[in-house]
C-alpha cells in the first residue's frame, strides 16, 4: 500500500512575472511552526516537496506542498573499499 502523503499547511499559486514563472507561498506562522517541530528529521531538516496540481484550487492554488519522507535504504559509507571488497 502507498504511504499517504503529509501535507504542508501552506497555500503555493504560480503566476508569470517580468522574468518567467513566479511563485507565491502562504502560510499560518503558528501552523506551519507546529509543522515543523513535528516533522524535523535526525538531522534537523524538514524535507519537502512541491508539485504541480491537477486542477487550480478553489482558492487559485497551483501546487501542493506535502513532506518528503523518502531516506536512503542504507547510510552511505564513506570508508574506501577494503582490498577484500575489490573484485578484479
Amino acid at each position: 500500500m502507498a504511504e499517504s502523503k503529509v501535507y504542508a499547511p501552506m497555500t503555493v499559486k504560480s503566476r508569470e512575472g517580468n522574468f518567467g514563472e513566479e511563485f507565491r507561498i502562504s502560510f499560518n506562522a503558528e501552523r506551519l511552526q507546529a509543522f515543523i517541530a513535528q516533522h524535523t528529521n535526525k538531522s534537523g531538516y524538514v524535507n519537502l516537496q512541491m508539485t504541480r496540481r491537477r486542477e487550480t484550487g478553489r482558492f487559485g492554488e497551483t501546487h501542493n506542498v506535502t513532506l518528503d519522507t523518502w531516506e536512503p535504504s542504507r547510510p552511505a559509507s564513506h570508508e574506501p573499499p577494503s582490498a577484500d571488497d575489490i573484485k578484479f
